[in-house]
């Protein structure tokens, strides 16, 4: 599978490819609100894993430092202070994509993150974050949100805290991971708070233990978080046949993404064209072939007020195929502390380009906002438009993500996964159709004889 972003390959020089392409490049290739700020060593590999792409938003997480399969960050920048009344609020979001290496698969990923904090008089601090993983191929999603050890918010005294986070038993190969970590601090006049991030990967200065071991149950851990891989044994004629078959499918899938996703816009049972990102926070995006869906990994996308995007694209059938669903999948965090309010508005249409006629969707956001609970919440939007029978379609979709909070309150949003899924119908050409007719009437001809 291969990013929609930049890569653009011109085999031939005909007119109408080339027109095609400078068509294509404008899809989603909106200049984006927020820019990764990349680390020093981005990419790289140990003997079990390679990573591409690492960076954060803000750069608050600083460089890694790899130490066998653990990544330690020293987040020294990482502080929330209030004096004086005030709030303060930092944020910082990781960025990379894991390969498992040699044979290996990436069974789970642990997270460990420890600081201080201290409050003085009238205030509080908050610590909290999420992890989320998508599987390239075939596309799948886990989510959890950062565990802290004491009772949030903390509102009087000092010391140190710990979150923790994991994600189990997965058995992936090729992961696009995002790590979001949030402080905040708040005080009144005469008060000041005071919470910190001093590393991330380590337990209180204690390094975390990194096993590997040849059974699938058992993890290692990745510093960030624990990072773990497991393979089995078995006759070695089989495992290298297996070996070579899997490799063989991968590299043809593999080849068969780069040629129709980037260069041409297809894929075998669809093309898109005039794709458009308002202003560019829906816009990095990847194909799953086997799953059908684009894979939008956002960045920069939260917000302590209000802020939102607009995407639309054309979607075409091939011949022998129909447009029979379309759907959204958004997962981001929130947190509300104090008194105030939390909002997603989206709007999802699909217009059927041959006849006119747009299919409206309402979107199911989970938990309810509306309860304005005080707390810490990892939520999910999702919408379906199903029963279509449609050749030529334009999808669009707007949200809004909007919040609120009163004097010494807080209130933030953020999403950081948007997906599309689509769903085609194969339709039998006329021969089949005549010689399924014509073997059904055999069929019953032969039954009436009997």
């Amino acid at each position: 599978m291969n990013e929609g972003r930049v890569i653009v390959r011109i085999p031939h020089f005909q007119p109408l490819r080339i027109s095609l392409i400078l068509l294509l490049t404008q899809l989603f290739l909106v200049s984006c609100a927020c820019a990764l700020q990349y680390w020093d060593e981005k990419d790289g590999s140990t003997d079990s894993f390679a990573w591409k792409n690492g960076g954060s938003e803000t750069g608050l997480f600083g460089n890694p430092v790899v130490v066998g399969n653990t990544f330690k960050f020293n987040a020294a920048e990482f502080n929330a202070i209030s004096e004086n009344g005030g709030r303060s609020f930092l944020t910082d979001s990781l960025h990379l994509d894991l390969f498992a290496l040699n044979g290996k698969k990436i069974q789970g990923i642990q997270i460990t993150e420890s600081g201080r904090y201290e409050v003085n008089g009238q205030g509080f601090v908050i610590a909290n974050g999420m992890i989320s993983l998508t599987n390239k191929n075939p596309y799948a999603k886990e989510t959890s949100d950062i565990v802290i050890d004491k009772t949030l918010p903390i509102t009087e005294g000092s010391g140190s805290w710990q979150g923790t986070a994991g994600v189990n038993d997965i058995a992936w190969s090729e992961i696009h991971v995002i790590i979001t970590s949030n402080l905040i601090a708040v005080s009144k006049p005469g008060s000041d708070s005071f919470i910190c991030l001093t590393e991330l990967g380590t337990s209180n200065g204690i390094d975390i233990e990194i096993i590997l071991i040849p059974e699938p149950a058992t993890l290692t851990i990745f510093g960030l978080s624990g990072l773990v891989f497991f393979f089995s044994r078995k006759h070695t004629k089989n495992a290298i046949l297996i070996f070579m078959v899997v490799g063989v499918y991968f590299i043809f899938i593999g080849n068969a993404n780069a040629d129709s996703i980037v260069v041409n816009g297809e894929t075998d049972a669809f093309e898109w064209q005039n794709g458009s990102s308002q202003y560019g926070y829906i816009n990095d995006f990847s194909f799953d072939q086997v799953k059908s869906t684009f894979i939008f990994h956002l960045e920069g996308f939260s917000t302590d007020s209000a802020k939102g995007d607009t995407i639309q694209f054309d979607l075409i059938a091939k011949p022998g195929y129909v447009i029979t669903g379309i759907g959204i999948r958004q997962i981001g965090e929130y947190m509300l502390y104090g008194t105030g309010t939390i909002e997603v508005q989206n709007t999802f249409s699909v217009l059927d380009l041959d006849t006119n006629v747009t299919t409206p969707a309402a979107t199911i956001i989970t938990p309810d906002m509306s309860d304005t609970l005080e707390d810490y919440f990892i939520w999910q939007g999702s919408s379906d438009i199903s029963g279509l029978n449609c050749s030529q379609v334009t999808i669009s979709f707007s949200t809004q993500m909007s919040v609120s909070a009163d004097d010494y309150s807080f209130a933030y949003i953020r999403q950081t996964d948007f997906d599309i899924p689509v769903t085609m119908q194969l339709i039998p050409e006329p021969a089949t159709v005549a010689f399924l007719m014509l073997g059904s009437v055999l069929f019953v001809g032969r039954k009436f004889k009997k």
